[in-house]
């Protein structure tokens, strides 16, 4: 495994740094400062997800296309998964398997956002 997986994500901890950086991402790339913040926030997400043993989550959709296929880059404006279940699986058999993620899930609080950007 590449190494630079294991480094956990953190710029946000330093909530001046983080503001900074977002708005000198801004002014350098014309994106919307408050889109370039949603995007941390769904890679931090992404992250913290990927480390989760054995999850039956499966990343899809455009942002998945965008981040992990293309060199295109795109701002996440949502993240898709998919819980893989058999084609033939029951009604019951599928909910089992959305059962942990729904309605009990855990809250997960990163403080450090840039805040009005």
């Amino acid at each position: 495994m590449d190494p630079s997986h294991n480094k956990t994500i953190t710029a946000h901890e330093d909530k001046d740094f983080f503001r900074e950086a977002v708005l000198f991402t801004a002014g350098q790339t014309g994106l919307n400062a408050n889109l370039i913040e949603k995007d941390y926030y769904c890679t931090v997400l992404l992250q913290y997800l990927y480390r989760q043993p054995e999850s039956p989550l499966i990343f899809r959709g455009g942002t998945c296309i965008g981040k992990v296929y293309t060199d295109f880059y795109r701002l996440s404006e949502d993240l898709d998964f998919l819980i893989a279940t058999p084609p033939e699986a029951s009604i019951s058999v599928r909910r089992k398997r959305i059962a942990p993620f729904v309605g009990s899930q855990d809250e997960h609080n990163i403080d450090g956002g840039a805040g009005g950007t």
